[in-house]
């Protein structure tokens, strides 16, 4: 990361100074993409994934703590790598239109990152009728 910002000051020769501030930062789990954006039709079905991995030397362990988009979506983890890396699936729910916006909540057992949240949005309309349907 690389953060800069300019300092003026009374001092006429020397009136503006630009500060640079670099930073490696470590991050304990990585999650990708952080959040999901769902948009369709109600009669398919749309499936997002999220990667979740290790960063630590530690195993990690991952479970559900809340989930407020029951009944339009369902989630799926699945450990790829065992204590370093999971796979968060969600599917959305057939037949269920609507607009939503929610959160999939994660405990873990790491002390620097106690909690995970994957932000969750979603337009899902009606299907367009078919175009083969005659009126009488």
């Amino acid at each position: 990361m690389n953060k800069s910002a300019r300092v003026y000051t009374n001092d006429t020769p020397r009136g503006i100074q630009q500060i640079s501030v670099r930073a490696n930062i470590k991050v304990p789990i990585q999650i990708s993409p952080k959040y999901l954006y769902f948009a369709g039709f109600s009669d398919t079905r749309l499936t997002k994934q999220v990667t979740i991995t290790s960063k630590e030397e530690e195993p990690l362990r991952i479970e559900a703590a809340s989930f407020d988009l029951e009944g339009k979506l369902t989630y799926d983890i699945k450990e790829v790598q065992a204590g370093r890396e999971f796979l968060v699936i969600v599917t959305t729910v057939p037949e269920v239109s609507g607009t939503y916006l929610g959160s999939l909540k994660l405990k873990t057992n790491y002390t620097k990152k106690p909690e995970l949240t994957i932000n969750i949005r979603g337009r899902i309309k009606d299907p367009p009728p078919s175009s083969g349907q005659q009126k009488s």
